[in-house]
């Protein structure tokens, strides 16, 4: 999976549009957008600066930083589609409405 259901359920509460294809959590009965990468940079709009995979010399293990344009917010991720998603999370913190 992507994106992890508790970041699709925090995408959701922070308003990120609910179009079709839903998930729906039969434990929780609640429905949620499991959004693909494209969606979720054209979700950033303007904003959205970078998307980067690095790999850890040590463990060998991949990860991803998606980057701003202007505040340089990084998120690093298991998974290109997480790190998008906690970048819109933050920019949707400091501002109503991304353009």
């Amino acid at each position: 999976m992507p994106i992890s259901y508790k970041l699709a359920k925090q995408l959701k509460e922070a308003g990120f549009p609910q179009k079709k294809p839903l998930f729906y959590d039969y434990t929780r009965k609640e429905k949620y957008k499991i959004p693909t990468l494209s969606e979720l940079i054209e979700a950033c709009g303007n904003k959205f600066g970078s998307l980067t995979r690095f790999k850890n010399i040590k463990t060998g293990k991949a990860f991803w930083v998606a980057n701003d344009l202007m505040e340089q917010v990084g998120e690093n991720s298991n998974s290109p589609e997480e790190a998008v998603a906690k970048l819109w999370l933050e920019l949707k913190k400091g501002q109503n409405q991304i353009k």
